[in-house]
């Protein structure tokens, strides 16, 4: 046998499925080294074609299979994989198989009139922000621009919708400026135009760069090193260390508020901030990044740092997933990277993605699906990818011609950008 034949010589699988609508016979399959996701999507298909008795399989032409050996997708050959794996090739693999994800597809574009730094979506709703000092609301079915609000004196850095206390029709958010203040809106969508403004909360010194929302808390992470807690609720602080709240909401005014708790221990500017909570009541922890190069975990009720988790280089953005309690990170290194933050020993790190050409500005986790997430870049692209393929993203989604600044997975069936070429673009999940 010559060193070709060797690289092809056969290896032995057997097919297994969670999507019952799918199965076949798990048996023993004899497969070419060289085969890649293609040859083994034809396998399944025909095994498929040959046992269906469902008329529900007739569009298997429409669809695709992708595949996991050992919870990693196959991304090059069977051997190359075996072999990077140093998995036996004298073994039988156990091969998963399921419904591959289609491409996201261009659906809209929205045009500011300034860089859009921040974008969240509730229901049809698209919240942006923008560098001109004013905040949107588009309407993503209708393509619609529905509202602008001049809502500070200086470009706003940060949106949130707030779920808390929301009513039919009527809508909460924050919006977050380097004008060092937050602001609480509340808008009518029936009657479009009435927008009015709840409070503002003072207290930062610097630009305030990032926000997240709980229940009635909003979190607030500034260039000042500062990450401070709100309260939506009047007169009501949350269970806080009455040692540690260094803040009371003693102002007079009903339209300024004063943090209920303000934590420091960052050596740079907080560019990113998340709730790390699994269930709705749990307020207790949250998560910040900074350009000192580490991620601070704190605990909240008691006002103190729980845990530091250190990178390489400055952190841009976090997201934390309620569904597996893993942590993304963008980063100046162009890398993304999945943190698992109760790992005591060895590696907090679970892998590294590494595809973007510039900064990595912006990560979403998918409401919907634990493996995936989406990424934004000073490259101008936005990607989405499975936390199962470190090596390559699954998709690149193109039409920005400047720096990624936000990127948004709220929705279940849109994917939102905001970029510094001024545009909103909007990417549908089919």
């Amino acid at each position: 046998m010559n060193a070709n034949q060797k690289e092809a010589a056969d290896l032995v699988v057997s097919f297994i499925t969670k999507e019952p609508q799918y199965a076949i016979p798990s048996v023993p399959v004899n497969v070419d080294g060289k085969s890649t996701t293609e040859e083994f999507d034809n396998i399944v298909k025909a095994f498929l074609n040959e046992h269906k008795n469902d008329h529900s399989l007739t569009h298997l032409n429409e669809i695709e299979f992708d595949f996991l050996i050992n919870n990693k997708l196959l991304r090059n050959t069977i051997k190359e994989f075996v072999d990077k794996e140093k998995i036996s090739g004298e073994e039988q693999l156990e091969v998963e198989y399921f419904t591959k994800t289609k491409p996201p597809e261009p659906h809209n574009s929205f045009l500011h009139d300034d860089w859009v730094s921040s974008v969240d979506t509730m229901d049809d709703w698209i919240l942006s922000g923008c560098y001109d000092n004013t905040a949107h609301i588009w309407d993503v079915q209708s393509g619609k621009h529905k509202i602008a609000i001049p809502a500070h004196n200086a470009p706003i850095k940060a949106v949130k919708w707030i779920s808390f206390g929301q009513a039919d029709e009527t809508y909460h958010f924050v919006t977050c400026s380097h004008d060092e203040t937050c602001m609480i809106w509340k808008w009518n969508s029936k009657l479009n135009k009435h927008v009015e403004h709840i409070f503002t909360f003072i207290g930062h010194s610097r630009s305030v760069d990032c926000v997240d929302v709980k229940n009635d808390l909003v979190l607030t992470g500034s260039y000042d090193r500062m990450l401070k807690v709100w309260s939506l609720v009047e007169n009501e602080q949350p269970k806080v260390s009455e040692s540690k709240q260094k803040d009371a909401n003693s102002n007079k005014s009903n339209k300024l508020r004063s943090p209920v708790i303000t934590i420091e221990g960052h050596k740079e500017a907080i560019t990113g901030c998340s709730w790390m909570s699994s269930t709705e009541s749990d307020i207790s922890t949250a998560a910040t990044v900074s350009l000192d190069n580490s991620i601070k975990i704190w605990d909240i009720e008691l006002g103190e740092q729980k845990q530091t988790l250190t990178s390489n280089k400055p952190l841009m953005d976090i997201d934390y997933s309620k569904t597996t309690a893993l942590l993304l990170t963008s980063s100046c290194d162009r890398h993304i990277r999945l943190w698992d933050s109760r790992q005591n020993e060895g590696a907090q790190i679970r892998s590294v993605y590494s595809s973007h050409s510039g900064w990595v500005s912006s990560v979403a986790w998918s409401k919907t699906n634990p493996n995936l997430f989406v990424s934004g870049s000073y490259d101008s692209s936005v990607k989405e990818w499975d936390i199962r393929s470190p090596s390559a993203p699954l998709y690149d989604m193109l039409g920005h011609h400047e720096k990624v600044l936000a990127v948004n997975w709220s929705n279940k069936d849109f994917i939102v950008s905001g970029a510094s070429d001024n545009q909103i673009k909007i990417f549908a999940n089919k």
